[in-house]
């Protein structure tokens, strides 16, 4: 768990900064916090009894708040460089690998600068509004970056390479923000169930309280990125999440439930279903950076992909493979079936040695 840095004002800083003598040298942030509190600082805002006392804390958490997401962005850039050297050095079929860019990340036209605390600013709610936009970025740089490091994970798993030391794919100690976290990120559309949000009948904003809807965003293109099935009590059930070529199709879908991939579904050859049609081909099979075949992924509560599932566009089965696992992480045995997954249809077992 991350732990914020104390924040001390001395008299200079107050003076070169805020201009005022308003502020002392205590700091109203507990330094024990953890960035999940510090996201819902209006909480701890609330319980301050002077209200002088405010324009302070919404001050420190706007600081906080962007000192944080620089932090991550460096350390994000260094960890997505390092992975891609350990891809290119350790894959030696460079044509199956999608190497994510890192040029994408979020970028916001309003820049952090202290505000000095006065009258003015305080009647005009200044150092409250600025903290909820610190809030809003930080979630958006968040998501991005949680996004992009389950992408690395999967990306792994898919070659069948195993997490090393040298990687050290979580070294980013921010994965505790919820799916509810992520669905507050954005306006978005608001829509009664999935029907709705197929013929476009859009709920107003105040029918959404204290009942279950979807909610959806979309990306530059107004493709949509991802739906959020959210329940009464504004806890998310569900969310999806889409990804498109440059072309605009659809590529890649990824479903959570409760922090967690439960599945994904990609509409192009992996590694995995190049290496399923090879061998049931013989050997003879020619990839070709298709978009004419689906390869299904289902993960288990560990995030172990437990089953592979291959299919034509028009979802007929293929072939699937199964992975047995002996204890949590450790893989001990593929099966794999030619059409349904039924015992008479195997084709292969690979016993897989387990490594103390």
């Amino acid at each position: 768990m991350k732990k914020l840095r104390i924040i001390i004002f001395n008299l200079s800083f107050i003076i070169i900064i805020f201009g005022q003598s308003i502020l002392d040298d205590k700091t109203l942030l507990d330094p024990y916090l953890s960035i999940n509190e510090l996201i819902k600082y209006e909480i701890i805002a609330s319980n301050i009894e002077l209200e002088e006392d405010r324009p302070i804390f919404y001050a420190e958490v706007a600081y906080e708040l962007y000192q944080i997401q620089s932090e991550i962005k460096d350390e994000f850039v260094d960890l997505t460089n390092r992975f891609r050297t350990y891809i290119k050095n350790n894959v030696s079929q460079d044509g199956l690998v999608e190497i994510i860019p890192i040029n994408d990340m979020p970028v916001f036209n309003y820049q952090y600068e202290p505000i000095i605390i006065n009258k003015k600013s305080i009647e005009v709610n200044l150092h409250q509004r600025q903290a909820r936009i610190l809030k809003k970025q930080y979630i958006l740089t968040h998501r991005y970056i949680h996004s992009k490091l389950m992408k690395y994970k999967q990306q792994l798993n898919v070659l069948s390479i195993q997490e090393s030391s040298e990687l050290k794919l979580y070294k980013l100690d921010i994965l505790e923000i919820s799916l509810e976290d992520y669905s507050r990120s954005n306006d978005g559309s608001f829509y009664s169930d999935q029907t709705a949000f197929i013929q476009n009948i859009k709920l107003p904003k105040y029918d959404i309280k204290n009942s279950q809807h979807i909610k959806v965003l979309r990306d530059m293109n107004d493709n949509v990125s991802q739906i959020f099935w959210i329940n009464a009590d504004k806890s998310v059930n569900m969310m999806r999440e889409y990804e498109y070529h440059e072309l605009d199709r659809l590529v890649h879908i990824i479903n959570w439930t409760e922090n967690r991939i439960t599945s994904e579904t990609w509409f192009k050859d992996i590694n995995k279903s190049y290496d399923f049609y090879n061998f049931i081909f013989n050997g003879i099979f020619i990839p070709h950076n298709n978009l004419d075949r689906i390869t299904e992924i289902y993960y288990d509560d560990f995030q172990n992909i437990i089953l592979y599932i291959f299919m034509d566009m028009s979802r007929n089965i293929i072939g699937s493979i199964d992975l047995i696992y002996e204890l949590p992480n450790t893989l001990v045995k593929e099966i794999w079936y030619k059409g349904e997954n039924i015992p008479t249809n195997i084709i292969r077992e690979i016993e897989l040695p387990i490594v103390e």
